[in-house]
């Protein structure tokens, strides 16, 4: 019986232990998160005040990318009064991960800059946030939602800047080009950054651009995502993939067609289905669609 008193003595002191050492390593886990957010949360504000962007910034999370040890990014959330009313984005910044400097090689970011950098990309979908991007969103996600086919499934919808090329410019309005619609974007981004206008300026000018004005010029886009489940493993190099692919697309062909455009915007739209294995391989193949007062301008697997 004292031998059995004794082992159960020892149970519980390795079980306290086991659980101390648990809750030790959590609270110091935690305690090194949150000194590391607020580590780069002054280097974060540096970047953007320079960037000339006021707003306000909180680092949510640092994590180490896919660049190894020597590139951190710091993910934040940026926000900035328009009309009375807080307009929030979420983006993030690499920083060398030993001096802790940003990271300027991997992803410029000044005041002029109109390079299509991932952290710029997000400042410039402050445009969809206004009423007008909302409208846009809100009637391409109503129209896409009810294509009909089998295994796929509607995903999201978000506005895009900067995506087409000459052909597809041209079919909006024969005169323009790439080059001519990104010129009159970027005159556009300088003149609201002057604006003695706080809210005109805000998000260093990109908010209250008009998406659908440049939706119309050919210098935005929407994206729309869908998952198609294929349910089986294929080699999406193989030739039964390719057919079985083939008869997809035209599947979806077919069920753009239907869907009824009176209601969207005109301009284009990248529409992108992701072709999901049941061993976790997958693919995108992407159509671009052009749609011009209401009507299929446009329709092409790309």
């Amino acid at each position: 019986m004292k031998a059995k008193a004794v082992f159960k003595s020892v149970i519980v002191i390795i079980l306290v232990i086991v659980i101390l050492v648990v809750s030790f390593a959590i609270i110091n886990k935690k305690n090194t998160s949150n000194r590391e957010l607020n580590d780069f949360q002054p280097r974060v504000e540096k970047v953007l005040r320079k960037s000339n962007l006021p707003g306000k910034v909180k680092v949510t999370r640092v994590f180490i990318s896919t660049g190894g040890d020597y590139e951190k990014n710091a993910e934040f959330t940026y926000q900035e009064k328009v009309n009375n009313k807080w307009v929030k984005i979420k983006s993030g910044l690499p920083f060398d991960g030993r001096t802790k400097k940003y990271n300027y090689d991997f992803n410029p970011i000044n005041k002029n800059d109109f390079s299509h950098s991932e952290t710029m990309a997000n400042f410039y979908q402050s445009s969809w946030r206004n009423s007008k991007g909302k409208t846009i969103i809100n009637k391409a996600e109503d129209t896409f939602s009810k294509l009909k086919v089998k295994n796929l499934t509607f995903a999201t919808v978000r506005g895009q800047m900067g995506q087409n090329g000459d052909d597809t410019v041209k079919i909006l309005n024969s005169e323009s080009t790439s080059g001519s619609v990104e010129k009159e974007f970027k005159n556009a981004v300088k003149l609201n950054r002057k604006s003695n206008s706080s809210d005109v300026s805000s998000f260093n000018g990109y908010y209250h651009l008009d998406p659908e004005y440049y939706m119309k010029t050919g210098y935005n886009s929407v994206r729309i995502d869908y998952i198609y489940h294929a349910r089986n493993s294929d080699d999406f190099n193989s030739d039964k993939y390719r057919k079985k692919e083939k008869l997809i697309n035209k599947e979806i062909e077919i069920g753009l067609r239907k869907l009824d455009y009176s209601k969207v915007a005109t301009g284009t739209y990248q529409i992108v289905y992701t072709n999901q294995n049941d061993d976790g391989t997958e693919s995108n193949t992407e159509f671009e669609l052009v749609i011009k007062n209401g009507e299929i301008a446009y329709l092409s697997v790309t």
